[in-house]
């Protein structure tokens, strides 16, 4: 009978077998060319090393994972041998992965765009010079710099209509909360921030221009939410 190690087809012709019968075991591994059995164990296994030898079955009922830094880890818990990690989620942020790795992405959107006015109401001119807007998940924020003369800077409210660089959700209902400040030669006015009859792409902007000159330097800041 030749016996033959699959690994390496080595095959050893030097043992003999007259007879096999039920049952029968082979008494000296050492038999075999290139197995060594040093001082045998219970439940110990024959593992491969450039030559076969006996050795104990590996352990891992001491194996545990840490989180090494402050902050919020990874690891939860270990169940018998089961080693158990939380799951990464994003709420405002997107999260992907490969092999290697997990990448977490802030959408970030910046930009210039047109800013056209309309329905002017206690405004002479409104010359507009610079437009810029950033997106931040769901958060957009603009800025508009420009002229203004206004017809009176008495109590009479200014009304304007104005574009903005991303459409807020369908019906306006839930892009608030909406917010706005105007700076007017150095006078900072609160305005309001309303919903246009012209379209969901425009708010419709309130304010009163007091304390201010009637020709004047003008930077606006709008901020409202968008659908994600």
């Amino acid at each position: 009978m030749s016996i033959h190690n699959l690994d390496h087809q080595t095959s050893y012709n030097n043992i003999a077998v007259n007879s096999i019968t039920t049952n029968e075991i082979i008494a000296d591994l050492d038999a075999i060319q290139d197995v060594t059995i040093n001082n045998p164990q219970p439940n110990e296994v024959l593992t491969y090393n450039g030559g076969w030898v006996n050795a104990v079955i590996p352990s891992v009922s001491n194996t545990t994972a840490s989180n090494i830094l402050p902050g919020e880890g990874l690891f939860a818990q270990k169940v018998s041998n089961d080693l158990q990690f939380k799951s990464i989620i994003g709420s405002g942020i997107q999260v992907t992965s490969n092999s290697g790795q997990i990448i977490l992405t802030v959408p970030i959107e910046t930009g210039e765009y047109t800013a056209n006015v309309f329905n002017l109401s206690n405004i002479n001119s409104f010359d507009i010079f610079n437009t810029f807007f950033t997106r931040i998940n769901n958060i957009v924020t603009c800025q508009i710099i420009g002229d203004v003369n206004f017809n009176s800077t008495s109590s009479t409210l200014v009304h304007m209509d104005i574009e903005l660089p991303i459409e807020p959700d369908n019906n306006w209902s839930s892009s608030g909360p909406c917010g706005g400040q105007m700076t007017v030669h150095n006078h900072r006015l609160d305005i309001l921030v309303q919903a246009s009859q012209i379209g969901n792409k425009h708010c419709h902007i309130l304010f009163d221009p007091n304390s201010t000159g009637i020709d004047e330097r003008f930077s606006l800041n709008i901020s409202y939410k968008i659908n994600n």
